[in-house]
C-alpha cells in the first residue's frame, strides 16, 4: 500500500563488492594460497595419520568466537 511518501525504497541498490573480491583473489593467487604445498605442516600431520603414527592434538592458540548460531525464541524478544 503506497502512502504517496518521498522515499519508497526504489533507490537503494546492493553495493558493488566485485573490486574487493577481485584483490583477495589476486593476492590468495600471489601467494599461492589456492596450489597444493607438499611440504606444508597440514600435509605432514595426515601423512603421519595415514602411516599410523601419533599425533599430538594441535592446540588452538585463538580463543572460540563468542558467536550463537542459535534462533532467538519470541520469550528472548
Amino acid at each position: 500500500m503506497s502512502l504517496d511518501a518521498s522515499y519508497q525504497g526504489t533507490g537503494h541498490k546492493a553495493p558493488d563488492t566485485s573490486n574487493l573480491v577481485w584483490r583477495i583473489a589476486h593476492k590468495a593467487k600471489e601467494l599461492k594460497l589456492n596450489a597444493y604445498d607438499p611440504n606444508q605442516d597440514a600435509n605432514n600431520v595426515v601423512k603421519e595419520l595415514l602411516k599410523g603414527i601419533h599425533v599430538e592434538e594441535e592446540v588452538d592458540e585463538m580463543p572460540p568466537m563468542g558467536l550463537s548460531l542459535i534462533q532467538p525464541t519470541e520469550e528472548d524478544d
